[in-house]
């Protein structure tokens, strides 16, 4: 597009020639497909979703998750016959003394 041609599309629209020219740039971009890119053989090859990393997929991270769980759920279940025989006489003690 010319300055002209610009300049008429911006005030059709109602937005600084820039922006045209912006959306402009947008639309003459190739698209890049996702999975694999075409026409390409296997070693130059690339796409987004080679790359992007799932975040719950690290099998370190999750086993972390797994293992701590398990150390709460234990240490909660310990814990509770001792706070629950406890709670009473705690509560029972502070009336008397409060």
């Amino acid at each position: 597009m010319n300055n002209d041609e610009v300049e008429a599309v911006a005030k059709d629209l109602g937005v600084d020639a820039q922006v045209v020219r912006q959306m402009e740039g947008r639309m003459a971009s190739a698209d890049t497909s996702f999975d694999a890119p075409l026409n390409e053989d296997d070693e130059t090859a690339w796409a987004p979703a080679q790359y992007l990393e799932d975040e719950d997929a690290d099998p370190a991270l999750r086993l972390e998750a797994e293992n701590w769980e398990e150390a709460s759920q234990k240490s909660v279940s310990a814990s509770d016959g001792k706070s629950r025989s406890s709670q009473p006489r705690n509560f029972e003690s502070s009336l008397v003394s409060g």
